[in-house]
């Protein structure tokens, strides 16, 4: 069944001109006048989600993309994202990690198309200690030798306050 902007039962068809007022789409399993069971929801912006859902909320596994080609696949509970999942970038970067209540949490590992990779330790949210670059690749980031950088640390401050800091660390340790 195809339902828009919460109306139940709705038209069964999605026209140009209802999607141009705003209106989001679902299409799939309901219960209770709740999206329930497996459906897909693709909103005004153009982000969907394909998946899971229990009462009305994203539940289980599922897909999301973004427009501009961010997609997330992961766990979801009761509209959250909530265990292990992968969120792949247009850049060609990889975000393997997990989440709990919505936010970061525990071990995640970012790996870069010049073959970098980044790990940290998350808990709800907040880093915990530093994010270490596992490998270096000294053409991409500075002229200056990997021997050079490795133990060095290098730190970060982003609008809004939040920072973080790292170690360089070579493939061989």
């Amino acid at each position: 069944m195809v339902f828009m902007d919460g109306w139940f039962p709705a038209r069964h068809t999605l026209n140009a001109e209802s999607m141009c007022r705003g209106q989001t789409l679902y299409v799939g399993e309901v219960w209770c006048r709740k999206r329930h069971g497996r459906g897909a929801m693709r909103w005004p912006n153009t982000l969907t989600y394909e998946g899971e859902w229990k009462l009305g909320k994203r539940h289980g596994r599922g897909f999301m993309r973004w427009p501009n080609g961010r997609t997330l696949t992961c766990e979801w509970q009761f509209g959250k994202r909530h265990g292990r999942g992968t969120m792949t970038y247009p850049c060609g970067r990889a975000l393997e990690a997990e989440w709990k209540l919505g936010k970061r949490h525990g071990r995640g590992v970012t790996r870069y198309p010049d073959g970098r990779t980044l790990e940290a330790e998350w808990d709800l949210g907040e880093l915990v200690g530093e994010p270490v670059w596992s490998t270096y690749c000294s053409d991409t980031v500075t002229d200056a030798p990997k021997e050079v950088l490795a133990g060095r640390s290098a730190a970060a401050a982003y609008i809004g306050g939040s920072t973080y800091s790292m170690v360089y660390r070579t493939a061989s340790g």
